[in-house]
């Protein structure tokens, strides 16, 4: 059963937050929209993209522990 602090965690954390800098950083240095740039286009992008990557995390999560749920209930019905 994976509990949080497990490789796979740390895994998914890292992959969430390097794919929001990455986006951001290309965004950001594209030459052409950076004139038209504004702080509070930035910070709605930077919004939507921390929670767009928090549903997608909580979503994974959920779809882990039904997973491990299934996978006992299944050994638990071969046993009988």
């Amino acid at each position: 059963m994976m509990m949080p602090g497990t490789q796979s965690h740390y895994t998914s954390l890292f992959t969430t937050i390097s794919g929001l800098i990455g986006g951001l950083g290309k965004a950001i240095t594209y030459k052409p929209l950076l004139a038209s740039i504004t702080l509070s286009g930035l910070t709605t992008v930077v919004t939507y993209a921390a929670l767009s990557a928090s549903v997608g995390y909580v979503v994974k999560y959920g779809m882990d522990r039904v997973t491990v749920r299934f996978k006992h209930f299944s050994k638990k019905q071969n046993k009988d």
